[in-house]
């Protein structure tokens, strides 16, 4: 979010919408214009386009982590339950998710890089320090 909300700032892109977009899906649009856009992101554009999609194809993963339910059934089988609504919220489905051991971490770590190229591509833009 604070990625969008810094290039919401920027005078090349300034004109692209009146504020920052906060839902995923306005956001990612906002940003996917951003990078088709002259300005300062412009020699990123390839990078930025790969961390979009690598951003967009995580999204169930992430979304199952800030919002499922968890049970640990022993010997590190981990199961997810989330429930989804569908139908404008009219009905919601139950849907459940079991990891085998190592898979929750490698999925957990392929987060976390993704993490790490969402900042690098912030702080070439922005010339910031890198979070250690």
């Amino acid at each position: 979010m604070d990625f969008a909300m810094r290039c919401a700032r920027e005078d090349e892109y300034r004109d692209i919408a009146l504020k920052a977009p906060f839902r995923r899906k306005t956001r990612i649009a906002y940003i996917r214009e951003v990078l088709n856009a002259e300005g300062p992101l412009t020699p990123f554009r390839r990078l930025g386009e790969a961390i979009l999609k690598r951003y967009e194809d995580g999204a169930e993963i992430r979304n199952q982590m800030a919002h499922a339910d968890i049970d640990f059934l022993g010997v590190g089988l981990t199961r997810f339950y989330e429930l989804t609504p569908d139908g404008g919220g009219k009905t919601v489905t139950e849907r459940t998710f079991n990891f085998e051991p190592g898979k929750l971490e490698r999925q957990a770590v392929e987060a976390a890089r993704l993490s790490k190229a969402v900042q690098r591509l912030h702080y070439k833009m922005f010339g910031d320090e890198p979070l250690e």
